[in-house]
């Protein structure tokens, strides 16, 4: 199981050709039935299961977990609530806190977005109003000042790719920029261009052995993509048929959800789309039928749906507890998704109670880290898609 996992995350040459005229282009809308979806078992989709227990600092620990993002064998998690970023290896030992210092030269007070790519962390602090790049031990190399704020970014080979939530204030969705100076820009016909701006949890989501990025657009059924190559861009929209919110109650929930959430939760609308990522041979859409009911979607290369079914349908015959998460991030073949250490370790005493046995990873995750499970900590899981 160790050498079949550990390899796959060693398959990450960042290697970018030049940067070419971009093209545009639509794709089809993607048709999405929820009446489709069957009970399933976790073996019908997934070959193995892998945990992760997140190593603690005493004297600095982690919070609030947050933005998590698996890359290049290792694992990045923000703390939302002191704002420092930590840097995991596989196995889940510290190897660098990133902390939130201060509003002088070299510091930051914020983690609005982070992201990495070409072996450095870029963390953005949009109320000091500069990016600042580390290296994957921690170490400062650069910081940059920027113009605008309140937005996902993305870096590589010093091309800034960037998301604005405030249409109005910038007049587009997306820039493509080096040195300050924009080079494309990227409309995708937004649901209400005065809506009030919110950036996405997940941000820009890159697959580097497909050279392409993918970006969710808030409160929204689109899916943006770009090609790391040549700036090509596209964008998907996702049908949900009769759950797709109805234009008008759309933008009246956005805008206030607290007041106009009745109709959203009788008629199971889907409100926006969740985690969109890649796999090693298609892409994995997470999305909520109504409040708190997840679905998922596994996709081939072309977007054609292979496999669908709700999370709290799956019979787990894996290893027996409740697969009921949140995707925490995806690539190549495996899902990975996070749960709290105390909630894990509930759900798998529930499981001995009644009789049934873990087996596996599992069992052996279990009598390592039964007693820490209790310090209200982060656990990972790895499940490898078939």
């Amino acid at each position: 199981m160790k050498k079949s996992f550990l390899s796959i995350l060693f398959l990450f040459p960042l290697l970018f050709s030049c940067l070419s005229e971009p093209k545009e282009n639509h794709s089809n809308t993607v048709f999405l039935d929820f009446d489709k979806n069957s009970p399933v078992k976790a073996l019908e989709i997934f070959s193995e299961a892998h945990y992760v227990f997140l190593e603690e600092d005493l004297s600095l620990p982690l919070v609030r977990p947050y933005k998590t993002v698996v890359q290049d064998s290792l694992i990045f998690v923000e703390d939302k609530e002191l704002n420092n970023l930590f840097v995991f290896d596989i196995s889940g030992k510290i190897k660098a806190i990133i902390k939130s210092s201060g509003v002088g030269p070299y510091e930051f007070v914020q983690i609005d977005e982070f992201s990495v790519s070409e072996n450095k962390i870029y963390i953005q602090d949009d109320y000091l109003k500069k990016t600042l790049v580390f290296d994957y031990e921690g170490r400062f190399i650069l910081e940059k000042k920027h113009t605008y704020f309140g937005f996902n970014k993305f870096y590589w080979l010093g091309y800034e790719l960037t998301y604005f939530d405030d249409y109005n204030l910038h007049g587009t969705d997306f820039h493509f920029s080096k040195n300050d100076q924009v080079l494309h820009t990227f409309n995708i016909d937004r649901l209400d261009k005065s809506l009030p701006p919110v950036s996405h949890m997940y941000g820009f989501v890159p697959d580097f052995s497909k050279r392409l990025v993918s970006f969710v657009v808030p409160f929204s059924y689109k899916a943006a993509f770009f090609d790391l190559d040549g700036f090509n861009k596209y964008y998907v929209s996702f049908d949900f048929g009769k759950f797709n919110f109805p234009k008008d109650q759309h933008i009246n929930f956005i805008k206030d959800q607290w007041n106009n959430k009745e109709a959203f939760i009788e008629n199971k609308y889907v409100s926006m789309l969740g985690y969109y990522g890649p796999l090693k041979n298609g892409s994995i859409l997470s999305v909520s039928h109504g409040l708190g009911d997840p679905h998922w979607f596994i996709f081939d290369g072309d977007l054609n749906v292979e496999k669908q079914f709700r999370l709290r349908d799956i019979e787990n015959d894996l290893d027996s507890w409740n697969l009921n998460l949140p995707i925490a991030w995806s690539m190549e073949d495996f899902v990975i998704m996070k749960i709290n250490s105390n909630e894990f370790y509930n759900r798998i005493v529930k499981v001995k109670e009644s009789g049934k046995s873990i087996e596996g990873n599992l069992e052996e995750f279990w009598i390592k880290h039964q007693e820490e499970l209790l310090d209200d900590r982060l656990v990972l899981v790895f499940l490898k898609v078939r």
